[in-house]
């Protein structure tokens, strides 16, 4: 959710509502806990697959995953400084 301010000058701003940062630091969260998730699975499951193939995807899966953690931090620190 986004609230627009209009100045005197007939300038507007957008500002993020409360709301809304509550609404994206939860998404964010989310994002964060499914994303270390995925990345433990594919981390244990590596020792048991057999192809090589298999392997390397889930070699993939593991780095997407620790990205996306990456991401989710990085969001989340960019939430609590705020737009300075």
């Amino acid at each position: 959710m986004l609230a627009t301010i209009v100045f005197p000058t007939g300038l507007a701003t957008v500002v993020a509502s409360p709301e809304g940062v509550a609404a994206a630091r939860g998404a964010l969260y989310l994002f964060a806990v499914v994303s270390f998730w995925a990345l433990i699975l594919a981390v244990r499951q590596v020792s048991k697959v057999v192809t090589a193939l298999l392997r390397a995807l889930l070699v993939l899966l593991a780095l997407a995953a620790l990205g996306a953690v990456a991401v989710a931090i990085i969001a989340q620190v960019a939430l609590a400084i705020g737009p300075h």
